[in-house]
């Protein structure tokens, strides 16, 4: 009965050029055994010849849209057929979807996201607008939110690795170190405080567990990170460089800290905790003196304090 039912509002939007009948069970389906069955049907729509092109705009609309059971299903088709088909077009409606702070739009988000990025032939496409949005003022909430979705997962044959760290993807496409610095800064600096789910300072903590399960990516993982965080911006409540700071020490202090034991997933050369967190200080430390230097050299004076 719920699909006779979806199935004819669809029909019934696309013919009369109204979208009342799927608002109306957006609305009243939202948290309900009903809601797959409705991004099915919408889903299905949005590729069909007939219906694509008028589902396509409805779905802009609806990421546009203040109400949150527009913009979730928005979202949720957008991982779907819909998005692996037109990864552009969901792109730009995630991108509107993405400032939206209710936890299913963001868990769906999410979601999408990774479903993009699973799609090989679309990862260099997905990437570049994430990175494209964390570097302007106007998208930057949506690509602190992708960004940071993308930041979280990991690969599907070693959990211990982010996938923007992964060198031999099926894809071939391989993220730069400055276009990771661009998504980390975003990250990194776009929190007015710390987020009540920490989920910044999770995905700090997944890049710097990699570090000791993959020595080789220390120094490229430090150096992003901390480079991230080296213009402090006005906008912030709190520095971006102490707030990585803080969020390092506190990863360094896990009770596993110390040696790592051989045979538990990091190799004998990985290095402790506490020598991640020594290396990341001085490359901050390092970073603060050359801003100083920098900021020196472009006023022109030397000013000594009284």
């Amino acid at each position: 009965m719920a699909l006779r039912i979806g199935s004819f509002a669809v029909q019934w939007a696309v013919r009369q050029r109204r979208q009342e009948p799927l608002r109306r069970l957006a609305e009243s389906w939202k948290g309900q055994a009903l809601w797959p069955t409705l991004v099915d049907i919408v889903d299905s729509a949005s590729v069909h010849a007939a219906s694509a092109s008028y589902i396509h705009e409805m779905l802009l609309q609806w990421a546009r849209s203040s109400v949150t059971a527009q913009r979730l299903a928005a979202v949720e088709v957008c991982s779907r057929e819909f998005g692996r088909q037109y990864t552009v077009k969901a792109l730009r409606r995630l991108r509107h979807a993405a400032a939206d702070q209710d936890p299913d739009v963001r868990r769906a988000l999410q979601r999408a996201v990774h479903e993009l990025w699973s799609e090989p032939t679309a990862r260099s496409t997905l990437f570049s607008y994430v990175v494209t949005w964390c570097g302007d003022d106007a998208t930057r909430q949506a690509g602190r939110e992708t960004f940071r979705a993308l930041a979280s997962a990991t690969d599907d044959t070693a959990s211990a690795l982010p996938v923007l760290l992964t060198r031999d993807g099926d894809s071939g496409f391989t993220p730069s170190t400055t276009d990771l610095t661009t998504g980390w800064r975003a990250v990194l600096h776009g929190a007015l405080g710390l987020e009540s789910d920490d989920a910044d300072a999770a995905a700090v903590r997944l890049w710097l567990d990699a570090t000791r399960h993959y020595p080789g990516l220390l120094d490229e993982v430090l150096t992003i990170l901390s480079t991230a965080v080296q213009d402090e911006t006005a906008t912030s409540r709190e520095s971006p460089r102490d707030r990585l700071r803080a969020i390092v020490r506190t990863w360094a202090q896990d009770p596993d800290a110390g040696p790592p034991p051989n045979g538990f997933g990091t190799p004998s050369d990985a290095p402790d905790r506490t020598e991640v967190y020594t290396k990341l200080t001085q490359l901050l430390d390092d970073g603060l003196v050359a801003s100083f230097h920098r900021k020196v050299s472009e006023s022109g004076e030397v000013r000594i304090p009284a």
